[in-house]
């Protein structure tokens, strides 16, 4: 398509992140694959400890989550 380079970034809480955030990651990626974009890095940014949710857990422990949702 193009000689520029793109990344895909995905944000949210993750609290608690779950298969479906990692499918549309996933998908999107391929997706934009297909269209032959030139992809080269996927982010996944969760939301800082100061986002004001009372139940939100700690951001280390939502990046731990994340990273051990993404080893697979």
């Amino acid at each position: 398509m193009s000689a520029k380079q793109y990344v895909i970034l995905l944000q949210g809480s993750f609290n608690p992140v779950t298969v479906a955030h990692v499918d549309a990651l996933e998908s999107a990626f391929e997706y934009l694959r297909k269209l032959e974009y030139n992809i080269t890095d996927k982010l996944i940014v969760p939301t800082s400890d100061k986002y004001e949710w009372k139940t939100l857990e700690s951001d280390h422990h939502r990046i731990e989550m994340l990273n051990r949702a993404v080893e697979n």
